[in-house]
């Protein structure tokens, strides 16, 4: 596995930003060459946080939290006091979890454990953990091969009574569609920039698009558009692979519903001791 990304294909409007910027735009995956722009929109992010805390109620053993990114749900987790460790495959989100984790008290940080590594093949050997992290988006991240590797190592690496805690965004009726928002950004060398989010559905093909397109404003630089290809998450198909791998759904709950119809969904899982995985 390498540290780098590569960025899915232009289309759509991504395709017709790259052509009216020409040469000088700058195009790289958003988990990579944009780690700090993720980071930046999701650093006061705290969907779902209060749900997976309390649907991990009462376990206070070692947390794995996979596709943690900078840490949206390693922190937490951290400040509860679990022991985490934080899985990525991306080093530039390690690299943005690590500035984050330089700020915390020492007790929080000598119980962090950042990890490069692939969800789809996870490799702990014989240790095992009480709670096991999968966040909204991450899991749309995995085609049908990675996600059902996945969950097969979740499944050999939970407790006995352990909860792996799976969130996903569902959209049961889904329309095409794209939306935009513009946030401002303080890039990494202290810089102001704006950053245009472009989110497109495509439900006859099951997928979307997340385009960032950074134009730096002061000082002024090349524009940079990061890109990312999540998949539209087929609920029935979730559980089936849950299911397949040895895991079974003991509890859903919608967190949130969207003006659009789409709803963050939180699982709550366990190991199915009457039977191997399939």
């Amino acid at each position: 596995m390498t540290a780098t990304l590569t960025a899915p294909p232009l289309g759509g409007t991504a395709r017709r930003l790259a052509d009216a910027l020409g040469e000088t735009l700058e195009v790289s995956d958003l988990y990579d060459g944009g780690a700090w722009v993720y980071d930046r929109m999701v650093e006061n992010d705290t969907a779902e946080v209060p749900e997976l805390l309390a649907a991990a109620r009462g376990l206070r053993g070692d947390v794995l939290d996979l596709g943690a990114g900078s840490g949206r749900l390693t922190m937490p987790f951290l400040a509860r006091g679990h022991r985490v460790v934080a899985l990525d495959n991306a080093a530039a989100m390690l690299d943005e979890l690590a500035h984050r984790a330089a700020r915390l008290p020492g007790r929080l940080h000598d119980r962090l454990e950042p990890a490069l590594g692939d969800m789809a093949a996870l490799d702990f050997g014989e240790r095992r953990f009480e709670v096991v992290l999968l966040g909204t988006t991450t899991v749309s991240l995995l085609d049908d091969e990675s996600r059902r590797a996945a969950f097969r190592g979740v499944r050999a690496h939970l407790a006995p009574g352990g909860r792996f805690l799976i969130s996903s965004l569902c959209f049961p009726q889904a329309r095409p569609a794209e939306s935009v928002d513009v946030v401002a950004l303080t890039t990494p060398a202290g810089g102001t920039a704006l950053a245009t989010l472009i989110e497109e559905l495509r439900p006859e093909e099951g997928s979307r698009s997340v385009s960032v397109l950074v134009q730096h404003v002061d000082p002024p630089a090349p524009p940079q558009l990061f890109l990312s290809a999540p998949r539209m998450v087929d609920e029935s198909g979730l559980v089936a692979d849950l299911n397949g791998a040895g895991l079974a759904v003991s509890a859903r709950q919608t967190i949130h519903t969207g003006p659009d119809g789409r709803q963050a969904v939180l699982f709550t899982c366990h190991r199915n001791d009457e039977g191997e995985t399939q």
